[in-house]
């Protein structure tokens, strides 16, 4: 019983962040490369942490890379915003890792059936290799 309210916790907590991830990104029009720029740019000096911030949400609301690579350039200039966009992007990667991990590693596991110990193995043995396939072929 115990695991199973753990397991409503984590999908009620989940639920509530996309609902106001959803509504954020409906609210500011995020997906809206002109109105992404007035919003950094109203930003003033701490636009670049403002810019740097969104980059770090951009992997975790689902926004598309391509916006904010081109916003960093428009706004900062094609090597400082190149610098920005990686630093928030990496950070927002490894923040939406350990989000999956957290609430999604049990879900996994359930449909793989099993087959998650031979998975961690390989990772653990080939781990380079098992990670750049997985971003050279997106299907898998």
């Amino acid at each position: 019983m115990k695991n199973k309210d753990y397991t409503i916790k984590k999908v009620a907590i989940l639920a509530l962040f996309l609902v106001i991830t959803i509504a954020v990104v409906v609210y500011l029009r995020l997906y809206d490369i002109s109105n992404v720029r007035k919003i950094v740019s109203s930003y003033g000096k701490w636009a670049p942490a403002f810019f740097m911030l969104l980059c770090i949400i951009r992997p975790i609301i689902l926004l598309p890379i391509g916006l904010f690579s081109v916003l960093g350039g428009l706004l900062f200039g094609y090597w400082i915003g190149t610098v920005y966009t990686i630093v928030g992007s990496t950070v927002g990667s490894i923040i939406a890792y350990y989000m999956a991990r957290y609430w999604g590693r049990e879900w996994v596991e359930s449909l793989l059936k099993g087959k998650m110990k031979h998975l961690d193995k390989k990772c653990r043995e080939k781990g380079f290799t098992v990670t750049f396939l997985m971003r050279v072929v997106p299907i898998l």
